[in-house]
């Protein structure tokens, strides 16, 4: 085999390689409610990925320089300005109708500082929600929390929970998760509907936490008044005080689905990025040729941009 043709079966099969590599990389997104990537912020503007634009409520939450991670740009810092202020990112969208299928993933980076209880003592990181204070409608959590049901003093550990309905329904991983370790990680939910309960499946560092939670007497999770807010603090609203969320702490790519998303969906959130087609950050191709009898060999390398 000459030369020329070694290298013309070189390129068909990185060529293959590629394109195969490209489908499986296909965003997620592309059905999202929403996705951000908090990157693109201009003043209290946050450019969507995917879906509308969100807006932060307050100048306490910032657009972070911080590179916590190799490849890594802009995350969100909440930074308490003690002024007394309603802060949080507002995501606009809004759940006009109900759903039996809903999931979603953010990156967060605990440093060890949420400022105290959420309702029932749920001393808590706030990471989405849709609450509706004027108890017109349905009210939604989703975040970290140290709480255990029937436990006082649950120590330092800390759980994801999800909480439907003016709280009254509230579900607790079975799992653990690290606490203010200053590392980032991914955490999410798969919330399936049924005909008289629901399921919610915790997700971390895109593994499965535990198993399924049921949720008895929520076949769906109905239309919510109010818009999806991140990293939300509505200390001034509420009768104890505390912020909700992680002070000086960051947060980075959040998504949300009105489907359920697999567990490989998952793992993919985690490893990739929602942007699946801009990472890895950067994606390093290593070709070996391997010529004579032996044809042609091809490998991969790749580095997640959170990675090291």
């Amino acid at each position: 085999m000459s030369i020329r043709r070694e290298f013309v079966a070189t390129m068909v099969v990185l060529f293959a390689a590629w394109a195969a590599n490209s489908a499986k990389a296909a965003p997620i997104i592309d059905d999202a409610v929403f996705a951000h990537d908090f990157e693109q912020v201009s003043g209290a503007t946050i450019t969507a990925l995917r879906g509308p634009n969100a807006t932060i409520n307050s100048q306490s939450i910032v657009p972070s320089t911080y590179y916590p991670k190799s490849g890594s740009k802009q995350h969100i810092t909440p930074t308490y300005s003690g002024n007394g202020r309603a802060e949080y990112v507002n995501m606009i969208s809004q759940l006009i109708t109900a759903t039996e299928e809903l999931s979603y993933t953010i990156f967060y980076n605990d440093q060890g500082d949420d400022g105290g209880d959420h309702v029932n003592s749920i001393s808590s990181a706030i990471l989405l929600s849709a609450t509706d204070y004027s108890k017109t409608g349905n009210n939604f959590w989703f975040g970290t929390t140290k709480y255990v049901p029937g436990v006082e003093n649950p120590g330092a550990d800390r759980h994801l929970w999800f909480g439907y309905s003016g709280a009254v329904i509230a579900v607790i991983s079975t799992e653990k998760t690290p606490s203010a370790d200053s590392l980032w990680h991914q955490a999410g939910f798969v919330y399936q509907g049924g005909q008289t309960d629901g399921t919610v499946t915790f997700y971390f560092d895109g593994q499965q936490l535990g198993g399924p939670v049921t949720i008895k007497g929520v076949p769906e999770i109905g239309a919510l008044v109010a818009p999806w807010t991140l990293i939300e603090d509505y200390e001034p609203y509420r009768s104890i005080s505390g912020d909700e969320y992680f002070d000086n702490g960051f947060y980075d790519e959040a998504a949300l689905w009105t489907r359920a998303l697999s567990a490989g969906d998952m793992k993919a959130l985690y490893e990739q990025g929602i942007n699946a087609n801009a990472v890895p950050e950067p994606c390093t191709l290593i070709v070996w040729s391997l010529l004579g009898a032996s044809g042609v060999t091809l490998g991969w390398w790749r580095r997640r941009k959170r990675a090291g």
